[in-house]
């Protein structure tokens, strides 16, 4: 994904007030898509952050905590699978 100018724009706009910048629809349907429990508590963890807490951000360091967070719950989902289908037969995830 190319980030183009305007977008820059707009996610500087929207942090600079505070408010939380919006994904590009793309984006948040893929996130809603793989990770329907954590995507929506993400956005508000950090909506939360900026609105309430007046905390600053940038953009490398919301990459990279949302990239920590759903590393986390793949690993979950990982862990719950291997426990409970040690042969691997009933995977969620099997193709």
């Amino acid at each position: 994904m190319v980030v183009q100018p305007a977008q820059l724009l707009a996610y500087k706009a929207a942090v600079l007030p505070r408010t939380a910048p919006d994904l590009p629809p793309g984006v948040r349907a893929e996130i809603g898509r793989l990770f329907p429990d954590t995507a929506g508590e993400i956005d508000r963890a950090w909506r939360n952050r900026w609105v309430h807490n007046h905390e600053e951000t940038t953009a490398d360091q919301a990459k990279s905590e949302r990239r920590q967070t759903l590393l986390r719950q793949l690993q979950a989902v990982a862990v719950r699978e291997h426990r409970f289908n040690r042969d691997g037969d009933d995977c969620i995830f099997s193709g």
